[in-house]
């Protein structure tokens, strides 16, 4: 039986965004989130068993949502 991975990716996204206005990770690339291009990356590694993120208690309800959107099951909330 292969080993289960246990290697958990942290993810710093808790910026004030004072500079530019409004969260960069909110931020949209061909019409797809930063977080969310970031996220899925790690959803797709075979080595990561859970994603956390560290963001503004603001942010939070959204990047879940985002996770959802784009099938993103290793976050945990």
């Amino acid at each position: 039986m292969p080993n289960q991975p246990d290697t958990s990716a942290i993810i710093v996204a808790a910026g004030s965004a004072s500079r530019m206005g409004r969260n960069k990770q909110l931020l949209e690339i061909d019409g797809v989130p930063v977080i969310a291009r970031t996220l899925s990356a790690f959803q797709r590694c075979k080595d990561i068993a859970e994603i956390v993120v560290v963001a503004r208690e603001q942010d939070r309800e959204e990047f879940i949502r985002l996770a959802q959107k784009y099938g993103v099951s290793k976050l945990k909330a």
